[in-house]
This record gives structure tokens, C-alpha cells and sequence, in this order.
């Protein structure tokens, strides 16, 4: 089994700059063959991370993994208690952003993600494509020249070739789901671009929440908006 994923692991690592260079729906045809070739292929396990529930050995071809509790359920609710203290992986390329990993196999995988309020992703990119649920706190995604405010119950999906930004305007906690999936420690899981690569074609960003439009973040924080996105790397800079 740990040869299995080790070769997972290669295999994603290898085809990281090679997906980034192709055409998005180039792209996203190729993940999705891979995962079914993947999920095809006998020996592949998944690996569970410290969120694991007791009853994960029921079934070693089943991985059970425990990333919210229980709370309770009345006739049309089911109500589940989060965790949103910090996580205990520092993520990469963040200054406050932690996480926990929950589960992978070495392409296909989950993170329990903290932001604290005020913190959050500077622009970026990544390596593939994921969804992200919003289950605590108030937060912010920023792409294509509009800043959109997120809040528990969304879920939203990044094509992982497009400039984003994630910031919080609470602590913020986000369940995330990707392919490639890369550690939260891995500088290869995100790749920093500057900010103007959030505006639109013609040089604009608008805060959809305050309704403030600006032609750079220095700009857009001048005129009042505090929910731009945060830039900074991996020392504040």
C-alpha cells in the first residue's frame, strides 16, 4: 500500500507543471480520467489524517474520517458542531492559515481549513480544481475582478488555473476538496501571482459587498473597503 501512494504522489507531482499549461477544459478532463483510472485500480488506499473516527477499521477498503460532531437532529435538521479553533499544520505560503488533514490518496483528498478573521490566501493558483464548503465564520472569495462574500452553508469551486484570493472576515473555517491534492505543508500546493491578476480585463475590481470599484487593491482599501483581498507570502512580505 505505501508503495501505491508513494507512486500516486510521483505521478501528481510530475504532471503539476504540465496540467498548468494546458487549457482548462484540456485540463479538467484529464483529472477526471485520472480519477477514474484511479479509483479502478486495485491497491489504491486511501490515507486517513488526523481526523480520523474510531470505526475507520471496520472496513480496510473503506475510510472513515471524522471532520465535524454530531450534534443532533430534529425532524427536517440535522445539526452538526464544527471545530473552529486553528489547526495544527501551518499552511504554505500563508501567514495565519492552518489546517488539519483528513484524507487522501495521494490525488483525490480533504482538508479542514482555519483562516483567522482578518487573515487569509493571497492571489494564487493551483496545480487542480476544488471545492470548497463554508462551515464557520464569515469569509471572502475574490477572482476575476469581483470580491463575493462567503458564508456557512455555501460550498464554491475554484478552476484551479484561475487567479483567486481567500480571505476572512471572521474566523473562517472551510472544508476543502481537491484534485491534485497536495499536503497543506507543500509549497506545491499553491502558487503565488500578483494581485493584478484578480482584476478585470479592463484594470477593475468591485467589492460586491460594500459596492466600492477600484482599480488596485491600494485603491479599493483608500476608498473604505475592508474586504479586499490579503496579500502577503510565506514571511508577511
Amino acid at each position: 500500500m505505501a508503495q501505491t501512494n508513494r507512486s500516486v504522489v510521483s505521478m501528481v507531482d510530475s504532471l503539476s507543471h504540465e496540467l498548468e499549461n494546458l487549457d482548462p477544459r484540456e485540463r479538467r478532463e484529464l483529472l477526471m480520467q485520472m480519477v477514474r483510472l484511479l479509483a479502478a485500480t486495485p491497491g489504491t488506499h486511501l490515507q486517513i489524517g488526523s481526523g480520523v473516527s474510531d470505526r475507520a477499521e471496520e472496513n480496510r477498503a473503506v475510510a472513515l474520517c471524522e471532520w465535524a460532531l454530531d450534534a443532533g437532529a430534529t425532524e427536517s435538521e440535522q445539526l452538526l458542531k464544527v471545530d473552529m479553533r486553528p489547526g495544527a499544520i501551518q499552511i504554505a505560503k500563508t501567514r495565519e492559515a492552518t489546517g488539519r488533514s483528513l484524507i487522501t490518496n495521494g490525488f483525490l483528498g480533504a482538508d479542514l481549513i482555519h483562516v483567522p478573521a482578518g487573515e487569509g490566501f493571497a492571489p494564487h493558483t493551483h496545480p487542480g480544481d476544488h471545492l470548497l464548503f463554508v462551515v464557520g465564520g464569515r469569509g471572502t472569495i475574490t477572482a476575476a475582478g469581483e470580491i463575493l462574500e462567503t458564508t456557512p452553508g455555501l460550498v464554491y469551486m475554484v478552476d484551479g488555473a484561475q487567479p483567486h484570493a481567500v480571505g476572512a472576515i471572521t474566523d473562517h473555517v472551510l472544508l476543502s476538496v481537491g484534485v491534485a491534492h497536495q499536503p497543506l505543508d507543500s509549497a506545491n500546493r499553491q502558487e503565488l501571482r500578483p494581485f493584478e491578476d484578480l482584476l478585470t480585463d479592463d484594470g477593475h475590481i468591485v467589492c460586491r459587498i460594500c459596492g466600492i470599484k477600484a482599480g488596485s487593491g491600494d485603491e479599493l482599501r483608500a476608498a473604505g473597503c475592508s474586504h479586499g483581498p490579503v496579500v502577503f507570502g510565506p514571511t508577511g512580505a
